[in-house]
């Protein structure tokens, strides 16, 4: 960010490049000195999995701080080739959990993850919220046995007869 007085002025540059496909991206990532960054399984995973992430970059990692360093397991798995750095984590706070990548002195990059329950444990409650919330059980209605959509702010199981301004495919 920049604050000017009134009589100041700044001036910025930027360059566009033309990529052949993603992994075109990723190399102008990695060739403007900024960070090509894998995540396996993803950066929604859940508590039961452990993450592995590959950081492909030209600059000097000084180091990954953990939002949640009592609840985050982190391991660094070494270089397997110039520039890549591969860790592993496994996290045990649901939610976000922010994990800042500190390179060059005073420079960050942030990554964001959202960590869930087993997905096992997520399907069984989904499953169950499902089954008790979300069908229309009226033997008076044309639509009996209809699953349909719960309507969060209302707390309401929307019909046809009232769809309370859901999508009309209700």
């Amino acid at each position: 960010s920049l604050i000017l007085a009134p009589a100041e002025e700044a001036t910025y540059g930027f360059l566009l490049r033309w990529a052949q496909g993603y992994d075109g991206v990723r190399d102008i990532l990695y060739d403007e000195g900024l960070f090509d960054v894998h995540v396996v399984p993803g950066m929604s995973v859940p508590t039961d999995l452990d993450v592995l992430l590959s950081i492909r970059t030209r600059q000097h990692i000084d180091t990954l701080e953990l939002e949640y360093a009592d609840q985050t397991m982190l391991d660094y798995l070494g270089e397997p080739e110039p520039d890549r750095h591969v860790y592993r984590l496994r996290f045990a706070r649901l939610g976000e959990n922010r994990v800042v990548l500190r390179y060059g002195g005073d420079q960050r990059h942030y990554l964001e993850f959202f960590v869930t329950e087993p997905v096992e444990t997520v399907i069984r409650k989904r499953a169950a919220f499902i089954a008790t919330n979300q069908q229309i059980r009226d033997p008076e209605k044309w639509y009996d046995g209809l699953f349909s959509l719960w309507d969060m702010q209302a707390q309401v199981l929307r019909s046809p007869d009232d769809t309370g301004g859901l999508h009309p495919y209700m």
